[in-house]
């Protein structure tokens, strides 16, 4: 995703500057904070957990930026636009297509990370 999002914005003459917060929420906040304070124009934030990083898109949303947020929605006291595919119908797809294919049941198991 980051790197089409990279692409895109080079393709349309946008500048685009990627944190890589390395899964750890609290430099992802403080990435967003130093943000504000540089003068980032917008953002959009794919949030590592919801609710830690509501802070700082609060702080941004005071500061008055447009922010949007990616994959993951965040937990906050004024609503954020969000793009992301609904993981609950993605779900119900693949499990309608499992159950397709073991009509009789089976021992199934998901892997993530």
């Amino acid at each position: 995703m980051q790197r089409t999002a990279v692409k895109a914005a080079k393709e349309i003459g946008v500048r685009l500057q990627v944190f890589d917060s390395q899964g750890s929420s609290p430099k992802q906040v403080a990435d967003l904070e130093d943000a504000i304070t540089s003068g980032a124009p917008g953002f959009i934030v794919s949030p590592n957990d919801v609710n830690a990083v509501s802070s700082a898109v609060g702080e941004i949303q005071d500061a008055k930026l447009p922010v949007v947020t990616l994959d993951r929605s965040v937990t906050s006291a004024k609503k954020v636009p969000h793009l992301g595919a609904n993981n609950y119908k993605g779900v119900l797809a693949v499990t309608d297509f499992v159950k397709s294919k073991f009509p009789n049941g089976a021992r199934i198991i998901m892997l993530t990370g």
